[in-house]
């Protein structure tokens, strides 16, 4: 295990007790699930630029794993659950504005919710418009993203609206694929952690049971 010097470890406890991981990262097309039907998903990301530790040192990247299941509700509606980086949970209801009733065609969705992060220190509330194409074995979609976080307690901080916008690519299909995101967003640092107020946020997506159980048994462990 790589030994971090202390103004790094406090750096970090800074940011954990007392700003909010709110997640950024989409991770799902225009497209609900279909109506009774449920597609976990596993997201790696990155924010390379997250903080800036040392005058004379480079950059430290905040990482992070968000796990989230959605479930279809309707023909033009699901729900999601994530649990962002093991901190929190956050529930989102996508709905598609396009009427066309083919699941595989390109739509248009509005998607918001909210929850809460950073162990119940920051309430989070997230609005998203979300375009894709036709839904084949690329398939592209993008969009708009605004979040904001809402202290809790006194030792939480709080903070100004993260907005901006992400485009992505995903690789199959959503019972069975690999999406490749990158957001772009306006986020300003709480604590002054980073002198950039834009930060751009890399991700990678594991969609589907079948590739989650695969990697599951790769890593050692029980699939479901």
């Amino acid at each position: 295990m790589r030994h971090f010097r202390p103004p790094i470890w406090c750096c970090w406890t800074l940011i954990v007790t007392a700003t909010a991981c709110a997640p950024l990262t989409v991770a799902t097309t225009a497209q609900p699930v279909p109506q009774g039907e449920t597609a976990p998903v596993l997201i790696w990301y990155t924010i390379p630029n997250g903080i800036e530790v040392m005058r004379d040192s480079a950059r430290v990247a905040w990482l992070g794993i968000d796990a989230e299941g959605r479930i279809g509700v309707s023909d033009r509606a699901d729900v999601g659950v994530r649990i962002p980086s093991g901190s929190g949970i956050v529930v989102t209801y996508k709905y598609r504005l396009s009427k066309n009733a083919d699941h595989k065609a390109s739509a248009i969705a509005i998607m918001g919710g909210g929850g809460f992060v950073n162990w119940g220190n920051h309430a989070h509330f997230e609005a998203t418009l979300i375009a894709s194409g036709h839904q084949s074995l690329l398939t592209p979609y993008g969009g708009l993203r605004l979040a904001q976080v809402v202290p809790l307690s006194r030792s939480a901080r709080s903070d100004s609206p993260t907005a901006g916008g992400f485009f992505g690519l995903r690789l199959g299909k959503e019972e069975l694929g690999v999406s490749v995101e990158v957001g772009v967003f306006y986020d300003r640092s709480a604590l002054g952690v980073r002198s950039s107020d834009v930060i751009v946020v890399p991700a990678l997506v594991l969609h589907g049971e079948k590739l989650l159980n695969a990697l599951t048994r790769a890593t050692g462990g029980r699939p479901r």
